[in-house]
């Protein structure tokens, strides 16, 4: 079942690439993949909140080594 997962993640990636992928060029038409343009406070806001989830990890970590930590 597993081997039937990653094969279909793996036919999904390629389809992303391929489709994006411009036709052959050589007839002199362009073609542009337009792609969603992506929000700049959209990384802010996920870089901070990373950075948030590191330091608690890291800091939870120091204090009870031995225990496990579960995010959620």
């Amino acid at each position: 079942m597993s081997l039937f997962f990653y094969l279909i993640l793996l036919v999904l990636g390629l389809h992303a690439t391929i489709h994006c992928t411009p036709p052959n060029s050589s007839e002199g038409k362009v073609t542009t993949c337009h792609l969603p343009k992506q929000n700049a406070t959209l990384y802010k806001m996920s870089s901070i909140n990373a950075d948030f989830a590191f330091n608690l990890y890291r800091r939870l970590t120091v204090e009870i080594p031995e225990r496990n930590i579960f995010f959620s």
